[in-house]
């Protein structure tokens, strides 16, 4: 089910830099086993940041509220950060439990954010527009041209093929604040098709270029959509950024400025299963910080696919090296009694996270700071 890469390479872990979807939940359901092994660690100590490039409504319905009916969660909310918008907009809790969101500071005057030169309904022109199309709650299946489709949140709408946008298959997210999203449409399983996006991220560009904003939005493609984000020193503030932030807001508010940055990167370890997820390995700091720390890099727990991971010998494949366990992706049968169906229950995702985590606790690999 899983291979440890190099035994050497394992570390105490105090905190844990966590991917969501596909790593702790499954088709936008929270996994309750993996739930359960992370509010206990919590309770012995350990912090856990939360990092999505979903907005911060998804994260609090459907993972916050769904975690937060745990026993001993209100014990521990102190301990769980969540990173929406890849760390462009922080959910955390006030001292009575009330959820509190705010922008990181330094995007909120991003253009993204004050949708300057009206950018962003430039963008969404693009693509399906919510705002413009009729909800569709079920029943009888619409009649061509008219064609059912579906966001990330699982809510219907009705389309018009006749009249697609230029990146027809996807959909604009209109729950963003820092970043935008052109959403792969979905079919009413949730699930999306697979397809060359380079066309599509080419077309957004353009329009990104001819508004002058190139040196400061960028585009990144990811397996189910194309994020526009903001971009700082000729950087996408993506998941390096992201850890970056998560690391030091650990040292800072966490555990006071007392602390050593150095020392939480060294405690720090990252799970996820996409090639976004491997940027967590290599955190962004500014200059005058990274220039005084002598550990750069968080290790990896990785649970997609040999197919989720960059090419060896490609640029990215270098960050494979900062792996030290990985899902085998070997699965079993598994027999659905209603349907009279068996399928391959692969060897991925939650399900390959909660073995690992009960090996690296019966191990004392958890500690707290």
């Amino acid at each position: 089910m899983y291979q440890i890469i190099d035994f050497a390479k394992l570390r105490h872990a105090s905190h844990i830099i966590w991917d969501i979807d596909g790593t702790i939940t499954e088709k936008d359901v929270l996994s309750q086993e993996v739930t359960a092994k992370i509010i206990n660690l919590a309770l012995s100590g350990v912090y856990h940041s939360f990092v999505t490039g979903r907005d911060a409504a998804w994260v609090i319905e459907k993972v916050i509220k769904p975690m937060s009916k745990f026993y001993n969660f209100s014990r521990v909310r102190d301990n769980l950060i969540f990173f929406a918008e890849v760390g462009c907009v922080m959910v955390t809790f006030d001292p009575t439990g009330e959820i509190e969101q705010n922008i990181h500071p330094r995007v909120k005057e991003h253009p993204l954010c004050t949708n300057d030169r009206e950018i962003r309904e430039k963008l969404r022109v693009l693509a399906w527009d919510p705002d413009k199309l009729k909800r569709f709650e079920g029943g009888k299946a619409p009649s061509p041209p008219e064609e059912a489709i579906y966001d990330a949140n699982r809510l219907g709408y009705l389309i018009n093929r006749l009249d697609s946008p230029l990146c027809y298959p996807y959909i604009w997210s209109p729950f963003k604040k820092a970043f935008a999203t052109f959403e792969k449409i979905r079919d009413e399983e949730g699930q999306v098709k697979t397809f060359d996006q380079t066309p599509y991220e080419e077309i957004i560009a353009k329009v990104i270029q001819k508004e002058g904003f190139g040196d400061l939005i960028a585009t990144e493609v990811v397996s189910t959509a194309i994020n526009i984000v903001p971009a700082a020193d000729h950087m996408p503030l993506g998941k390096s950024w992201a850890a970056g932030g998560a690391v030091e807001n650990i040292q800072q508010r966490k555990l006071g400025s007392q602390s050593v940055l150095d020392t939480v990167i060294d405690r720090t370890i990252a799970i996820g299963d996409g090639r976004a997820d491997l940027d967590f390995t290599t955190p962004y700091f500014p200059p005058a910080v990274a220039s005084k720390l002598q550990h750069s890099t968080i290790p990896i727990i990785f649970v997609g696919g040999e197919q989720d991971l960059p090419q060896i010998g490609s640029p990215a494949g270098k960050l494979r090296d900062n792996i030290i366990i990985r899902a085998t992706g070997k699965g079993d049968l598994e027999y659905e009694y209603e349907k009279e169906l068996i399928r391959l229950h692969s060897a991925k995702g939650p399900r390959v996270v909660s073995v690992i985590l009960d090996f690296l606790k019966q191990w004392d690999y958890f500690r707290p700071f």
